[in-house]
């Protein structure tokens, strides 16, 4: 577990928390913005995240308690990682991705990563201002990066680094 900030990070129970993770990944509107459409039940969402089970996925709790949101890190190449969140429609706009952000982000540079990186859509404005208030910095856009279930995307690079 990973603690910070008033939360825990702790690792995703695919059993436990499906309920929450379903919120999310079954509702169009939080799918808006993923390279796939909304899932469209829970096994189809348990499908999903199992096929990203080679990276740490971690449930977003206030210490322990029920999943408000699922966020990951996953490896780039050697000591560089992508950070991705997602926080159930029901706990939006309780600053619980910006703190999770800094808090994985902090635990990740503390651990040997010397960069963590958000890809991020350009119409994704909540994301957006989630990461530059976690402290992570605009590095440029790129065109035609994802191609999504509605088409192709740009990605707006932002990355917090290990500083000396």
């Amino acid at each position: 577990m990973i603690r910070g900030e008033g939360l825990c990070l702790r690792p995703l129970d695919l059993d436990g928390d499906l309920p929450a993770m379903h919120a999310i990944f079954g509702d169009p509107d939080s799918a808006t913005y993923l390279a796939r459409a909304a899932t469209k039940d829970a096994s189809e969402t348990r499908a999903l995240l199992e096929g990203w089970s080679t990276a740490p996925q971690w449930a977003i709790t206030e210490e322990g308690g029920e999943a408000m949101g699922r966020i990951t890190l996953v490896p780039v190449r050697q000591a560089v990682a992508e950070i991705g969140v997602m926080v159930v429609p029901a706990f939006r706009g309780r600053g619980l991705a910006r703190r999770a952000v800094r808090v994985l982000t902090a635990h990740a540079l503390a651990t040997g990563h010397i960069r963590v990186q958000a890809d991020i859509d350009p119409a994704n404005t909540p994301s957006v201002r989630t990461f530059e208030a976690a402290g992570y910095v605009f590095e440029g856009h790129l065109r035609n990066t994802w191609l999504t279930h509605t088409g192709p995307a740009d990605t707006l690079m932002y990355a917090a680094i290990a500083t000396p």
